[in-house]
């Protein structure tokens, strides 16, 4: 990977700090015979996913939320058409909102979509499992991959 070109920005009054980066990957899709296999969201994606508790005996709190919002502009490689990629998604919770939006700009470009919101807060117990599956759906989301063909 290379990284072409990065700005950033971090406006202390707004509290808002975000970057503007520019890559060039090689060898980043999965072949699999004529087809390119690549997930959209490959530097934020969520991973974690909370421990599942038979018996949860006590509240939980979310220190801090957080807003994330990605636009990412994927080149496709020459002589590849898009086959198949994921919908777009959206999820709201008292834990938070999250979509994801994809756009084919022009047969060689795509645009994915993605924002974040998480809010803190103290929640019951008997909310744990709730925020467990949100994560979780997250968790699939961020991983969703695009299939191209070779043309």
């Amino acid at each position: 990977m290379k990284l072409k070109k990065i700005n950033v920005s971090n406006n202390k009054e707004d509290v808002e700090f975000s970057e503007e980066v520019s890559i060039e990957a090689t060898e980043y899709a999965n072949k699999s015979g004529n087809k390119l296999i690549f997930a959209l969201n490959a530097y934020n994606p969520i991973s974690g996913i909370p421990a599942r508790y038979r018996t949860r005996m006590n509240p939980f709190e979310i220190s801090r939320g957080f807003y994330d919002y990605d636009e990412i502009t994927i080149d496709l490689p020459k002589g590849y058409a898009i086959e198949a990629k994921p919908e777009n998604f959206e999820l709201k919770s008292k834990f938070g909102d999250y979509k994801t939006e994809y756009v084919v700009l022009n047969p060689n470009q795509i645009l994915y979509k993605r924002t974040h919101q998480a809010n803190s807060g103290l929640f019951e117990k008997t909310e744990y499992e709730n925020f467990r599956k949100f994560r979780e759906q997250i968790a699939k989301n961020d991983n969703a991959k695009i299939v191209l063909v070779k043309i």
